[in-house]
């Protein structure tokens, strides 16, 4: 199952900066993903928040197909946390974006 999800938000920016992850790590995976892993009982809908392991998007396209590492693409980081309040993801971000090659 793990192949099913990628890093996402602060997870997937605490991997390509010197920011620290969240308690609970971030993923993502597609909407057909989600339903079929749903399906085959193979994740748990939990009703609160604190009890759960993680925190999981789910996405309207599959987030591999812009992805060739474990990590969401940089772009949807960025589109993710660009309206972050926190001004350490905001600098995380600054510096993610001037490392990508034009």
């Amino acid at each position: 199952m793990k192949d099913e999800f990628l890093e996402s938000g602060i997870t997937a920016l605490s991997h390509l900066s010197m920011l620290s992850d969240d308690a609970k790590k971030t993923i993502a995976c597609s909407r057909d993903s989600f339903q079929r892993l749903l399906s085959e009982n193979r994740i748990i809908i939990i009703d609160f928040e604190e009890d759960s392991e993680r925190k999981l998007e789910i996405w309207r396209y599959d987030p591999k197909k812009l992805s060739s590492e474990a990590i969401i693409d940089k772009f949807s980081i960025y589109a993710i946390l660009k309206d972050d309040p926190d001004e350490r993801v905001q600098q995380a971000l600054s510096r993610m974006l001037e490392e990508i090659k034009w």
